[in-house]
């Protein structure tokens, strides 16, 4: 897949300590960063983003923003989705700030419910394994990497939501997700 645009838009969603931010822009990306708290890993990202920016001076194209500015042509967000309350909320609010066609590179670790990761949502552990369903009112799986498995998965926004969000109301129950948990049931993805 290739993006079209001669100077793709990327918006990076809670980028750790901002590395992946910065290595995009340094390659001619025009990347906006959003961190959505005041942790401290987020106040050290935005450490990084300032001493990068100030270091290149305009050259490098990279924004730190609390609200996107969309249209973008590409969401990059590692590792962030376990850590929201609402994870089909935060995919129709990536949904929202992409072009039609645009690409979302994602990963998760909804079953990181471990004391060393103490900011993972212990009720989102039921969506281990489940991202392109979850993601399916909003977008079509393109790739997904598989070595380490789904780090990360490759999407594009669908033209139109072709399925309602209402229709997985089975992520809320927790029979039929053990069951599938269970039985590692291929689900045509």
């Amino acid at each position: 897949l290739k993006l079209s645009t001669p100077n793709p838009r990327v918006l990076c969603l809670g980028d750790s300590l901002g590395i992946n931010s910065i290595i995009l822009a340094s390659c001619g990306f025009n990347v906006d960063c959003i961190h959505f708290d005041q942790s401290f890993m987020s106040r050290c990202a935005e450490l990084n983003l300032r001493d990068a920016m100030n270091s290149h001076g305009e050259e490098l194209q990279l924004s730190i923003l609390t609200t996107p500015s969309p249209p973008y042509d590409a969401v990059i967000s590692l590792e962030l989705i376990e850590h929201v309350p609402d994870p089909r909320g935060f995919l129709k609010y990536i949904s929202e700030n992409l072009k039609p066609g645009g690409l979302l590179f994602i990963s998760e670790c909804f079953d990181g419910i471990y004391d060393r990761w103490p900011t993972h949502l212990y009720l989102n552990e039921k969506f281990a394994s489940t991202l392109p369903v979850l993601a399916a009112p909003f977008f079509k799986l393109e790739d997904v990497n598989t070595s380490p498995f789904g780090k990360p998965y490759l999407f594009s926004k669908n033209l139109t939501n072709l399925i309602s969000e209402d229709s997985f109301s089975f992520f809320d129950d927790p029979i039929f997700l053990h069951s599938m948990m269970n039985a590692k049931a291929k689900i045509g993805f």
